[in-house]
C-alpha cells in the first residue's frame, strides 16, 4: 500500500487452492468458458467424487466473495450443481482454476480520492452497475441477475444470482435486477 492506493489480492490463496486441487502446474487460460460452449452440456456422465467437487466450488466461492467478482456468474452456476455434478461440470470448475492461475495477480484497487478526481465535491461518489439475462437457462428458463457497486475506483460489493421464478418479459427481468440493486444501495 502506498499513500494513494490500497490493493487487495488473493494470489497466495489462489496458489494454495491450485496446490490443494493438484493444479499448480496447469496452463493459464484467458477466459472462463471456451468460445462457443454453453454452460448446460449434453454430457450426463456423473462425476464420481461429489465431495471433491463441493470442496472446489466452496473454495472458489470464497474467492468470489473476497476479491474475484469476475468469476461470480460462473460460480453461481457451478454451485447449483453440488448434488450429482457431471464430468463436464467438473471440467468447467477446473477451468476456473486455469483462469485464476492466469489472473491471480489482478487486484481490487482503491484509489485515494482528491478534489481533482471527483470534481469540486471532494467526496467519494459510489457507482453501480446492474443487469439481468432474460431466461437464458435452457433447463428452467429462469433469469440471472447481477450487480456491482464501486467506491474509490474499486468494487465494494457484487452479486450474481438466479431468480427464483420465471420472468414474463425482458422489462420485468430488468426491473427485478434494478430492484435488487436498489436494495443493496439502500443497505450501503
Amino acid at each position: 500500500m502506498n499513500d494513494s492506493t490500497l490493493k487487495l489480492s488473493q494470489s497466495e490463496y489462489i496458489d494454495s487452492m491450485l496446490k490443494r486441487f493438484d493444479m499448480s502446474d496447469c496452463n493459464p487460460v484467458a477466459t472462463l468458458v471456451d468460445k462457443g460452449s454453453h454452460l448446460q452440456g449434453t454430457e450426463m456422465a456423473i462425476f464420481k467424487n461429489e465431495k471433491l467437487y463441493q470442496a472446489l466450488t466452496g473454495s472458489l466461492t470464497y474467492a468470489v466473495m473476497s476479491t474475484q467478482p469476475d468469476i461470480g456468474y460462473i460460480m453461481q452456476y457451478l454451485s447449483q450443481l453440488n448434488k450429482k455434478p457431471s464430468l463436464n461440470d467438473w471440467i468447467m470448475a477446473k477451468r476456473v482454476l486455469h483462469y485464476l492461475k492466469g489472473t491471480k495477480d489482478i487486484r481490487v484497487m482503491y484509489k485515494k480520492v482528491t478534489k481533482s478526481t471527483e470534481g469540486d465535491l471532494g467526496h467519494v461518489t459510489p457507482w453501480a452497475f446492474c443487469d439481468m439475462n432474460y431466461s437464458k437457462d435452457p433447463c428452467d428458463r429462469r433469469s440471472t441477475s447481477g450487480y456491482m457497486f464501486m467506491l474509490a475506483s474499486g468494487s465494494i460489493t457484487w452479486r450474481s444470482k438466479k431468480k427464483a421464478s420465471i420472468t414474463l418479459s425482458t422489462m420485468e427481468a430488468e426491473y427485478y435486477a434494478l430492484g435488487i440493486a436498489c436494495q443493496e444501495a439502500i443497505w450501503l
